[in-house]
């Protein structure tokens, strides 16, 4: 999946920094052009099966296109303090009634305490199992790990790191790319060789300590 969002991640009010930096707008005719021709090319090139145009078309609605299908965020550690907490309808009452099919867009759970919210690798990884579980009862088209690697907080501008400390250690490994155990729940699937495997996967409530351990052979920790 192709992301092309043309405004500023961090504050969807603004344009993209880089546009800033340079003095530009998208309001322009001509970066309006080389938009278009950047996303065309991409395209091109790369065959992504999905395009997405924007990211939180919810700021726009009132002009935004009609949507081809459900994309859901979610981020429960700010809520739950353990992936065995979510409840069974945690995705499937936000869906009830509609026929489109669901995508997990963004999303994740830390592998660190962060803002106040405990966690540990261990959990992130078992998040991982539970949503899977969930989404199998919804039969989801894809589920999209935003972040392959944690964020490198450090090499932010002082100013933005509060907004990003929350979401820092998403990733399935971390900042110097060594494998957290989440990784190995992303590649049992990601290995499976047909599609029927793949749904067994997604069928598997993994929150059990005795499928996932804080250490799997193998990965850093």
């Amino acid at each position: 999946m192709f992301v092309a969002d043309a405004t500023d991640g961090l504050a969807r009010e603004r344009e993209p920094p880089e546009l800033r930096t340079l003095g530009r707008s998208i309001r322009e005719p001509a970066v309006q052009r080389a938009f278009r021709d950047y996303v065309s090319a991409f395209v091109r090139m790369l065959r992504p099966e999905y395009v997405a145009l924007s990211a939180e078309t919810n700021l726009v609605r009132a002009i935004a296109p009609g949507p081809i299908y459900q994309g859901l965020s979610s981020y429960p550690y700010f809520v739950w303090s353990d992936p065995a907490d979510l409840p069974d309808d945690y995705y499937s009452r936000l869906v009830a009634g509609r026929s489109l099919p669901v995508l997990v867009v963004e999303g994740g759970w830390t592998r660190a305490p962060v803002a106040g919210i405990s966690s540990t690798p261990s959990k992130q990884a078992r998040y991982l199992g539970r949503q899977a579980a969930l989404l199998g009862r919804l039969e989801a088209l894809a589920l999209i790990q935003l972040a392959f690697t944690d964020i490198d907080l450090p090499s932010f501008p002082v100013d933005l790191r509060s907004s990003v400390e929350p979401f820092a250690h998403l990733g399935l490994v971390d900042a110097e790319l060594r494998a957290k155990p989440a990784l190995a729940v992303w590649v049992a699937w990601r290995r499976s060789p047909t599609a029927a495997d793949r749904n067994d996967f997604w069928t598997r409530d993994q929150r059990g300590p005795s499928r996932l351990t804080e250490n799997p052979p193998g990965l850093a920790s």
